[in-house]
Order: structure tokens, then C-alpha cells, then sequence
């Protein structure tokens, strides 16, 4: 059906624009989010809302959030997810 045709075509583009995000990232860190979402798919990723982890609401440092605002990379040292600051227009 020619939905079925769109959901395809957008996972396609999801699946490039993932794979070009990648190769972005340093080879260290690559390696260990690989491994993470690997272990863990799609819970392997957090947003970082109100200075908490959105995988297990840990609170996180001021440091920490401030770091990931810069673009730091970070897991959460609680439950492992990739952090990232949340969308605030969300």
C-alpha cells in the first residue's frame, strides 16, 4: 500500500541519517555506543529533562547538564543511556 511505501522510505532516511551521525562521533566513544545500543536498542538513549536522566529520573550534576549543553558526551553512570538535552519545545 502506499503507506506501507512512506514508513519504508522514512526508514530508510532514518536509518542514513543514523549512519551518518555515526561516523561523526570519536572512535572511542563510537565503540561504546555501539555496545550500549546494541545491549539496549531503543532505551540506550536519554533525554536529560529538569537536571534528570529520562531513562531511570536519576538526578544528574549541574556540571554534568552544563557539560551536555556544550556538547559533551555522556552516560548516565545510573542506568548507562546516552544522554542528550532534551528539545525544550517539547
Amino acid at each position: 500500500s502506499e503507506q506501507t511505501g512512506l514508513i519504508e522510505a522514512d526508514k530508510t532516511r532514518v536509518e542514513a541519517q543514523l549512519a551518518d551521525a555515526e561516523t561523526r562521533l570519536p572512535e572511542d566513544f563510537a565503540i561504546e555506543v555501539s555496545r550500549v545500543t546494541k545491549a539496549r536498542g531503543d532505551l540506550a538513549m536519554a533525554a536529560v529533562e529538569n537536571e534528570s536522566c529520562g531513562g531511570c529520573y536519576q538526578r544528574l550534576t549541574a556540571q554534568t547538564c552544563a557539560d551536555l549543553m556544550l556538547g559533551k558526551l555522556y552516560f548516565c553512570r545510573n542506568c548507562g543511556c546516552l544522554l542528550y538535552p532534551a528539545d525544550e519545545d517539547e
